[in-house]
């Protein structure tokens, strides 16, 4: 299938802006890097005289080092986040749409079934690109496994009862059970 002039130049186009983003960003971070090389080196040039060349070496190193475990340390640190000022909002609110509420127990409900959370996950991004009816089927037995697993019921996707009646009868899509 040949695609018209325009879009091919277009799509040229934006190979070319991302091409030139990347190399921007490669000699970006080759100066970088180079920049403290050369610090370190004229670290080491001007501490020779004083300490020797050895421990000049061993003074630039561990400069490195310490400030290596602080980037390291401020990575790990646990981040103090506030707690979100947006009041949760439900289905039926004025704008339509989902509030905090749901998305919090959603990811509850993940801490809670880790495994079962990867098993959707990577049955839904094999399927992602293939037949739409497995993909919903997948969604509606992944959906009727939360609302199960919400109410306490603890039920596995393949053991849920029914999980087209469920999955069919909420908010989501109305209208496409039959088909």
């Amino acid at each position: 299938m040949e695609l018209p002039e325009a879009v091919q130049a277009k799509l040229q186009q934006a190979l070319v802006v991302a091409l030139a983003g990347l190399l921007a960003l490669i000699l970006l971070c080759a100066l970088l890097i180079a920049s403290f090389v050369m610090l370190l080196l004229a670290l080491t040039s001007g501490l020779a005289p004083v300490v020797g060349e050895s421990g000049a070496y061993a003074i630039a190193g561990l400069g490195c080092l310490l400030v290596l475990l602080l980037v390291f340390k401020r990575l790990t640190a646990k981040r103090k986040t506030k707690p979100r000022q947006q009041p949760p909002l439900t289905e039926g609110s004025d704008d339509g749409s989902i509030g905090a509420a749901p998305l919090d127990d959603f990811r509850q409900t993940i801490r809670e079934h880790p495994w079962e959370s990867v098993a959707t996950s990577f049955a839904l991004g094999l399927v992602q690109s293939g037949d739409p009816r497995l993909r919903e089927l997948l969604m509606d037995s992944s959906l009727a496994w939360l609302k199960s697993a919400q109410k306490g019921e603890g039920t596995a996707p393949g053991r849920a009862s029914a999980p087209g009646a469920e999955a069919g009868s909420g908010p989501g899509r109305p209208g496409e059970n039959g088909g």
